[in-house]
């Protein structure tokens, strides 16, 4: 187990020679907080292990990277939040290898900017990896690049959600399920906005099966269904009326 945290505006790390190598026994966690910033210039971040946190949260904290993402492993955690930033230029592949179970979450006003050419894979061939953008001014602009969700043999109920008010940009095209074996792959957008150029494909259950766009309003209702708040705030309503005859 370690622990790198990068504090304060000023703060700085750059990686010039290779990639950042993290996590690949597990139970670690690098931190960019208050304004710092994390370089990787030669290569990207590499994530293999299980059970790591990789966190950049606040406004002015970001973390910035010029060649290939990849991570694997399992139960992994990315959070980008309170107005941060990731910006990266290279390939992108969040979920793959076998993995399972990892979660990428840019919140509160933060933005994830990929500005290559290259696919943004999610669940390139792994099971249950989600990316979700959530909240207020918080935004995913992949405009240059291709989303692919469950692009590759094996991935299973990998999903890209856009949630409470934030928005994706995506204009080439996405791809929801690009492969004969991909199942269950998903896009759910709720109170919130997807993006796309006029001309810019679409593409759901365009190979595998039960591959699947949703779009809806869910936060508009009170207590609103996917608002943690109101479920917890409510949970003791919602089991007591269970036992009753007017729910059955």
């Amino acid at each position: 187990n370690c622990t790198l945290t990068l504090t304060g505006a000023g703060t700085k790390m750059t990686a010039n020679r290779d990639s950042i190598k993290f996590g690949n026994k597990g139970n670690s966690v690098i931190e960019v907080l208050n304004g710092a910033a994390l370089k990787s210039a030669a290569s990207g971040l590499s994530v293999a292990g299980d059970d790591n946190v990789f966190r950049v949260k606040g406004v002015g904290s970001t973390y910035t990277e010029s060649g290939t993402f990849a991570l694997s492993g399992r139960r992994n955690k990315m959070e980008i939040s309170d107005g941060a930033v990731w910006s990266k230029t290279s390939t992108f592949q969040f979920g793959w290898d076998g993995s399972s179970d990892n979660v990428a979450e840019i919140s509160d006003g933060a933005t994830f900017l990929f500005s290559g050419n290259n696919d943004v894979a999610i669940g390139k061939n792994g099971t249950n990896n989600v990316i979700r953008v959530t909240g207020d001014g918080s935004l995913m602009d992949v405009s240059a690049a291709v989303v692919k969700v469950g692009p590759q043999p094996g991935a299973v109920s990998n999903r890209l959600e856009i949630l409470d008010g934030a928005i994706c940009s995506n204009a080439p095209a996405a791809w929801i399920g690009a492969n004969a074996t991909a199942f269950g792959n998903g896009m759910l957008v709720s109170s919130a906005t997807y993006v796309s150029g006029k001309t810019s494909p679409l593409y759901v259950n365009a190979a595998g099966q039960g591959n699947w766009l949703k779009v809806c309003d869910y936060l508009q209702y009170k207590p609103a269904p996917l608002s943690g708040f109101d479920l917890f705030n409510h949970m003791a309503d919602i089991v007591t009326a269970r036992g009753t005859v007017a729910a059955a």
